[in-house]
């Protein structure tokens, strides 16, 4: 960081490494809370397949035959 991507910013390594660390401090808990629900849909997905298998795959082949 000091040498490749902080010179010429006006800003310096220990004020960079400070406020990084406060937004990473005050994003976790939404992040967290995004990373679960990301959990909860691939879940959702993963049940979806086998149920109906082979509808993505004609909806994708209708879509690209109608679209090329």
């Amino acid at each position: 960081m000091k040498t490749k991507t902080l010179p010429g910013t006006c800003i310096d390594a220990e004020n960079f490494s400070h406020g990084f660390a406060s937004i990473v401090c005050d994003l976790a808990p939404e992040n967290c809370g995004l990373l679960t629900e990301r959990d909860r849909l691939q879940a959702a997905l993963d049940q979806w397949h086998p149920e109906h298998p082979g509808r993505l795959r004609l909806r994708f082949g209708t879509m690209l035959s109608t679209h090329l």
